[in-house]
């Protein structure tokens, strides 16, 4: 195949889409199955081009967490593409979130859930939130839930974007607002754009400073939660390594 031919040059047997309602989509490539979703190519380089371009920049993984900017960059990716693209991620993340829903609750538990209060504080609960929101975010976020004596949720607040080593100044903001809210207790949370949320050396001492900054006024640091990818980590307050 040659790189100026379009993909209604090649047999039909090898054009993506036929290919799909032939044999399913199971058994294309994930060339094929972007080229698909992209419709088209480009001067000079068909959809299928345009995909495997796509892909060798980044492992599919990654790519799924570019932003539409990025995206538009790329010669051959406009608005329609990158929407189309990004449309499809964006799917394969809600329903993936929902096959986990699905899975991890029992109809005894579904029960459960539907009496249960949506504003108190449950970790998974909170996880599965954060990953959906954040886990393709390009950028560190930095944030905080404020709880009363019971864990009732009484505020949630995006504190900080940047990087947790320039962060350490909003100690002073989080203790700030949980004063204000009345708080007993706080959650920290932040992503890891790479996708891995194992804590860094600096997350440690982050969570170890601001620890120690609540305790001065008598509040609690509940957890620090870290969204990876399709999973989170949790420094539980209590034990924060020293």
């Amino acid at each position: 195949m040659r790189i100026e031919d379009t993909i209604l040059d090649l047999p039909e047997s090898s054009r993506p889409r036929e290919r799909l309602l032939q044999k399913g989509a199971d058994k294309l490539t994930d060339a094929e199955l972007i080229a698909i979703l992209l419709g088209s190519g480009a001067e000079g380089k068909n959809a299928l081009f345009l995909a495997g371009e796509l892909l060798g920049r980044d492992r599919l993984a990654k790519l799924e967490r570019r932003s539409p900017g990025w995206l538009m960059k790329i010669r051959g990716m406009g608005p329609a593409k990158v929407a189309r693209l990004s449309a499809a991620f964006e799917l394969t993340r809600r329903l993936t979130d929902s096959v986990i829903e699905e899975e991890r609750i029992s109809d005894k538990d579904k029960k459960k859930k539907k009496k249960a209060d949506p504003n108190h504080y449950e970790p998974d609960t909170l996880a599965r939130s954060l990953i959906r929101n954040y886990a393709h975010q390009e950028q560190e976020h930095l944030g905080a839930l404020f709880l009363d004596p019971r864990n009732k949720i009484l505020r949630r607040v995006e504190i900080f974007r940047g990087t947790i080593s320039t962060v350490t100044a909003s100690t002073r903001e989080i203790v700030w607002t949980a004063l204000q809210e009345n708080a007993k207790g706080i959650v920290l949370f932040h992503n890891h754009p790479s996708g891995n949320p194992q804590p860094s050396l600096e997350d440690i001492h982050f969570t170890r400073k601001a620890k120690a900054a609540m305790e001065l006024v008598d509040l609690s640091l509940i957890q620090h939660m870290i969204v990876g990818e399709h999973s989170y980590y949790s420094i539980v307050g209590r034990d924060v390594p020293h």
